[in-house]
């Protein structure tokens, strides 16, 4: 089941603010501010119960590629596990690098990793070699002795730039503090809603960061703050949804600025031209590409709206959410 952790209802409905019905804006964002520090707070805990688990599924990968690669490669985590943004069911991204200079085929070594893998039938319980792909990639299920975990794994070549993206990533979360505790559960609303697999349309964390990125770049640029003090972190899940679920962004692309240039306009861009199928999220590291070319706009907006509409209710109403 599609849940996130169940003890943060708790903190929503034991909160002072709620049981004296005190509903306004300021106090559903201070509700919410709790609510997300105990989110990040469990999503770690649950995280670091995992971590053994992991380390022994990375070990058995390293150890297949080195087999198949006579020792010539190796393989890295990289995604959601290498910037320590990885949910409870995230897949773990591996990427299969050469120790030297020589150039390596990724669907040789890929149909090796493939036919070794299926060999290991305690460790594996299915394995697809994905070749027709921008990026070929085998997707593996672990069996239950190892979680069930699932994996991806890649080769480095000159299209790859997942390594590069976690550094990023690195260098957004150091300039903002807040940026974590946002993007976890944001992370949970979108797979709850079934909307995080880009290839069915749905929307890469590597993506969602950069939104939020956006959208906290926009917010200094504006003078506001994006601090993790109380109420905050509230205010600016609330903001976020209401900024996003505004139909105005099928007409504008989202370019976040780079970490460390000065943010010295808004990083949203109207653009007539552009499509109103796909959010346009302009990646930092190759402005032609659009991280979120894949996404369809219209079903992402109506999760958002979905949440935002639950808040408006809860203070219309004077309802907690449930």
């Amino acid at each position: 089941m599609r849940t996130s952790p169940s003890a943060t209802t708790s903190v929503l409905l034991a909160h002072p603010e709620i049981n004296s019905q005190k509903f306004t804006f300021q106090n559903i964002a201070s509700v919410l501010h709790d609510e997300l520090l105990e989110f990040e707070r469990q999503i770690a805990e649950l995280t670091e119960r995992q971590a053994a688990v992991c380390r022994e599924i990375s070990e058995q990968v390293q150890q297949v590629v080195s087999e198949v690669s006579g020792g010539d490669l190796e393989s890295e985590i990289f995604g959601s596990y290498a910037t320590k943004l990885s949910m409870p069911w995230s897949d773990i991204d591996f990427i299969v690098c050469s120790k030297s200079s020589r150039e390596v085929n990724p669907e040789q070594i890929l149909t090796q990793i493939d036919q070794r893998f299926r060999e290991l039938h305690k460790v594996f319980a299915d394995v697809k070699f994905i070749p027709n792909t921008a990026v070929p990639l085998i997707k593996a299920t672990c069996t239950p002795a190892f979680g069930g975990k699932k994996i991806d794994i890649t080769v480095q070549d000159g299209k790859h730039s997942g390594p590069k993206c976690v550094e990023l990533v690195h260098q957004y979360l150091e300039s903002y503090q807040c940026l974590r505790f946002l993007v976890l559960p944001f992370k949970q609303l979108i797979y709850n809603s079934q909307m995080n697999d880009p290839y069915q349309g749905g929307l890469t964390s590597y993506a969602l960061v950069l939104m939020l990125v956006a959208f906290l770049q926009n917010k200094t640029h504006r003078g506001e703050p994006v601090d993790v003090a109380s109420p905050n972190l509230g205010k600016l899940f609330i903001e976020f949804l209401n900024c996003y679920s505004s139909s105005d962004y099928g007409l504008k692309e989202i370019r976040p600025f780079p970490p460390g240039v000065k943010v010295v306009s808004p990083p949203f861009y109207q653009s007539p031209d552009l499509g109103m199928g796909a959010i346009n999220i302009v990646d930092p590291l190759n402005p032609a590409n659009n991280v979120a070319k894949s996404s369809y706009r219209f079903h992402f907006l109506k999760v958002l709206r979905h949440y935002l509409d639950r808040i408006s209710f809860s203070l219309l109403s004077s309802r907690p959410l449930r």
